[in-house]
C-alpha cells in the first residue's frame, strides 16, 4: 500500500534547470516554520512537472505531494535521496524571510 507524502511551507529558493544528457530536473526549497526548529525541503520535478516550479516565487506557500525515491549511483555503496514532487498546490504570498541583523548572529553566522 503506498502512503500519500506532502509537506506544507514556504517557498525560499528555486533553482534553475538543470539538464545531464537527456535527464532534466528543476529544484525549489520550502521551509517549515510550524515546529521549534525550521526544517527545509529540497524538491525536484522532472518531466512534465518542471512547468510547475516555474510558476511558484519566494515567499509563497505552498503544500507539495511528492515521492521518495533513493539510488546507489553507479553501484558505488553511496545512496542519494530525492524527494519528487508530482503536485504543488500555492497558497497565499507571505513576505520573504528577513536576514538577521549581523549583530544577532554567533561567530558561526548562525543566528542562535
Amino acid at each position: 500500500m503506498s502512503e500519500k507524502i506532502q509537506q506544507s511551507g514556504t517557498v525560499t529558493e528555486i533553482m534553475d534547470e538543470q539538464t545531464f544528457g537527456t535527464f532534466v530536473k528543476r529544484e525549489f526549497v520550502i521551509e517549515d516554520t510550524g515546529g521549534k526548529f525550521p526544517k527545509s525541503y529540497l524538491f525536484q520535478c522532472t518531466k512534465d512537472n518542471i512547468a510547475k516550479v516555474g510558476e511558484l516565487t519566494i515567499g509563497q506557500q505552498v503544500t507539495v505531494h511528492f515521492d521518495i525515491y533513493c539510488s546507489n549511483k553507479n553501484s558505488t555503496g553511496r545512496y542519494f535521496t530525492n524527494l519528487s514532487a508530482w503536485r504543488i498546490e500555492a497558497g497565499e504570498q507571505v513576505a520573504a524571510p528577513v536576514a538577521a541583523a549581523k549583530g544577532d548572529v554567533d561567530e558561526d553566522g548562525l543566528p542562535f
